[in-house]
């Protein structure tokens, strides 16, 4: 890991600030501290979100609308009682229980791909600027690879509870270098391409306050099937991860 400088702001406002000056985000870490160690990423500075207070990480309900910071632990959204039951389910299932008191919502919908090729800089990766995606040629590792829409890339998006929160209606806001701004939650993927790490359509200067999702659960009529897929039960990432939901309606007496 190359050494690197830690910044601790504690406003939304001074993180995007310091990102224009070429530092890297961190959140809860378990990615980032991945790319480092690997030297995926090597930057001079990494800007830690760990001091923005308690209002990044707040978790509240208001009428049929819920508003889950950022900052929230997958342990605190799998124990929340106001978020629905399909997106708690996915937040339990995800990675360990240390993981999940350490990874954040914004960093597990920002994170990158895990596919082996892009984390290792012995191999070519198009995501990292070259010319081919390995994952294509011919015996390749691509257990965790895409399989629908994967030209040019095969890389998959690993994060646990973007299927479950994309059957929400979720809207993602965010505050970058040109002031706040939000974006639908199925607007938030990039398609992937040369040289571009991320898989969001996020600046490298955006900073995710919060995600508004509706508040579909039994009792406003919604039914949500979840269904994940991993070669172990327990401290792996989905092969298979499928969220769909069911659309309320109303019996009539004939």
């Amino acid at each position: 890991m190359k050494a690197f400088e830690l910044l601790r702001p504690t406003t939304t406002q001074a993180a995007v600030r310091v990102l224009a000056e070429g530092g890297l985000l961190k959140a809860g870490g378990v990615d980032v501290l991945d790319r480092l160690k690997e030297r995926v990423d090597e930057p001079e500075q990494v800007v830690s979100l760990v001091d923005l207070g308690d209002d990044h990480a707040a978790i509240v309900r208001d009428g049929d609308r819920i508003r889950i910071g950022a900052g929230a632990t997958l342990s605190r959204i799998a124990a929340s009682e106001v978020v629905p039951s399909s997106v708690r389910e996915a937040a339990e299932q995800a990675a360990s229980g240390q993981i999940r008191n350490l990874a954040t919502l914004g960093g597990n919908l920002c994170q990158h791909t895990r596919c082996g090729y892009y984390r290792l800089r012995s191999f070519p990766c198009l995501k990292r600027g070259d010319d081919t995606c390995p994952v294509q040629a011919d015996g390749a590792v691509q257990e965790t690879a895409g399989i629908f829409g994967n030209r040019p890339c095969a890389c998959a998006h690993p994060s646990s509870v973007a299927p479950s929160i994309g059957t929400c209606d979720a809207t993602v806001h965010v505050v970058g270098a040109e002031g706040g701004r939000t974006v639908p939650f199925a607007a938030l993927w990039a398609v992937p391409e040369k040289g571009r790490a991320s898989d969001t359509v996020l600046a490298a200067t955006d900073v995710i306050t919060h995600v508004e999702l509706a508040a579909r659960d039994a009792a406003a009529g919604w039914r949500i099937a979840h269904e994940e897929i991993r070669q172990k039960a327990a401290f792996d990432l989905s092969l298979i991860h499928i969220s769909e939901p069911t659309r309320p309606f109303t019996l009539s007496r004939m």
